[in-house]
């Protein structure tokens, strides 16, 4: 299934089947998204165009999501398959959000913004940037672990990381 330029929902279901937002496009989906297994998401982008895909609600993936555009989330983001980050963002826009699920993901860059704390419920990770802005970023007891060695690979303005004992960010 390809997308045109704008498609709003108010749920996505992929029963299995294969949704790419090619460079361009914009998916709104006024609730949330779930990947069943065998599925396929793939958000798109080139030089000049992103695709970005707005989920008011939570994102939960079974399968394979694939990013190099932007991915904008209200709600929690539960990965229980295959997250592959290639040169994408996921912007973490809502209230209190979770990063749950049972698959450890491995974000490229991961933007914290909107309001409240943002809790580990597992490990993840990210190779470009960690950008905590304003707002904590709750490990838990897990780790969140930063695989870019850069200087500036962690940004923020006022955010920080908090950790139970035993969590930590490495």
């Amino acid at each position: 299934l390809t997308l045109p330029n704008y498609s709003f929902s108010q749920a996505l279901l992929n029963n299995g089947g294969n949704v790419n937002a090619l460079q361009g496009s914009f998916i709104y989906v006024n609730g949330s998204v779930v990947n069943q297994s065998g599925g396929d998401i793939i958000v798109d982008a080139n030089a000049i165009d992103h695709a970005e895909m707005y989920v008011t609600g939570d994102i939960t993936n079974n399968a394979t999501i694939s990013d190099d555009g932007h991915i904008r989330l209200l709600g929690n983001w539960f990965d229980n398959g295959v997250f592959i980050g290639g040169t994408g963002t996921v912007f973490l826009e809502g209230g209190a959000q979770i990063l749950g699920g049972t698959s450890e993901t491995v974000f490229n860059n991961l933007t914290l913004d909107g309001s409240g704390l943002k809790t580990q419920t597992i490990d993840k990770s990210a190779t470009g940037v960690l950008n905590l802005k304003h707002l904590e970023l709750q490990t838990e007891t897990n780790t969140f672990f930063m695989l870019n060695s850069d200087s500036d690979a962690i940004l923020r303005t006022t955010g920080f990381v908090s950790s139970l004992n035993g969590g930590k960010l490495s």
